[in-house]
């Protein structure tokens, strides 16, 4: 897939998890919306995997000042988070 398919999915599953299990659910509301408003703004078009990763962890802080929600990049990959 291209790498603006796999941004929107990453953005899509980060809005579905914070509106699912966030324990706070009008910050999870707020934050999906703030990402999802940045992703079609093209915001993170121009940023690097990292960069990507750092921009959407910010976006998600700016919101609900939680410094537990982090969103990391690696080479590697991850299993998924709804496994």
């Amino acid at each position: 897939p291209a790498l603006a398919q796999i941004r929107a999915e990453v953005v899509q599953e980060v809005a579905r998890q914070m509106t699912d299990t966030y324990i706070f659910p009008d910050k999870g509301a707020a934050a999906t919306a703030r990402i999802r408003s940045r992703l079609k703004a093209n915001a993170y078009a121009a940023l690097d995997e990292k960069a990507f990763a750092d921009s959407l962890t910010a976006d998600l802080f700016a919101v609900t000042r939680d410094k537990h929600l982090v969103v990391r990049w690696s080479e590697k990959g991850y299993a998924s988070a709804s496994a």
